[in-house]
């Protein structure tokens, strides 16, 4: 074989080798599926227990992350029962629990629910005012496919003002948005898309709505506002290859956002 068939040869074999490590790579970028989902403390809209159907939905589901707002933990009128391992358990996932405030012989907050890993778990007191409830978020850091990712999930303030909401938003860039590290927040916000907490996180973090008007989420017996969100960060590792609401019914007083998305 004459030396330029040789290189011709070569270099058709490396841009073959090239093309299929390229195509491997691309296929072990992994897709990620979150919930979201406001519980109301474990009851429904009629006051009756919901985890049945909470895990029902999740087990459906098969999200990766879930985060969970108004949780109780072994509070008097859940039962004195742990919600967030319970739901562990039934869906077969992890949990991490934070505790924003002591409530009814028990606890109130957060939780986060995961069929990874949990490599690293944090969680930090959101800015607060004096007479207001305590807020936080909680965050973990996962492998998946090798590739390290954080979820945060939070619940801001609910009061009428967005004042403070602005200043927990901002909080929360200062925080994370440092960093190359691909990451998910995920949170009842209590502001709508353009409110200016809304547009503070949008500096940072993308929107994962794929419709042009985002779907309400609250009340869920009539939906006419979102203020249930899911963000991907920095937006160009991410793609949102699908984004819904979920008519939940009246499992809650909210419904549920579920968002599948790929790590690029």
């Amino acid at each position: 074989m004459s030396t330029l068939r040789k290189i011709s040869v070569s270099f058709a074999l490396l841009i073959f080798t090239c093309h299929i490590a390229t195509s491997q790579q691309q296929a072990q970028k992994p897709t990620i599926k979150i919930l979201s989902f406001n519980i109301y403390h474990g009851e429904n809209t009629h006051g009756d227990g919901n985890i049945a159907s909470i895990a029902a939905l999740i087990k459906n589901l098969q999200p990766d992350f879930v985060g969970l707002q108004e949780v109780d933990l072994k509070t008097e009128r859940s039962n004195f029962t742990d919600f967030s391992n319970l739901l562990a358990a039934r869906t077969n996932m992890s949990s991490l629990f934070g505790k924003a405030i002591d409530f009814n012989k028990g606890a109130y907050g957060l939780a986060l629910l995961s069929k990874h890993r949990l490599k690293k778990t944090i969680q930090h007191r959101l800015p607060n005012k004096r007479y207001r409830e305590s807020r936080i978020l909680i965050a973990v850091n996962s492998l998946i496919d090798q590739h390290e990712i954080q979820v945060i999930n939070t619940h801001l303030d609910h009061a009428k003002s967005d004042k403070l909401r602005l200043v927990q938003s901002q909080f929360i860039n200062k925080l994370f948005c440092n960093d190359s590290l691909p990451k998910i927040l995920i949170g009842d916000l209590n502001a709508v898309p353009n409110s200016e907490p809304i547009q503070q996180l949008k500096n940072n973090w993308k929107l994962t709505d794929t419709q042009c008007s985002p779907t309400a989420t609250y009340p869920s017996n009539a939906p006419n506002i979102k203020i249930d969100y899911i963000m991907v960060y920095p937006p160009n590792k991410w793609k949102i290859i699908s984004s819904t609401v979920i008519n939940t019914g009246e499992i809650s007083d909210h419904l549920a956002y579920f968002v599948t998305l790929q790590l690029l």
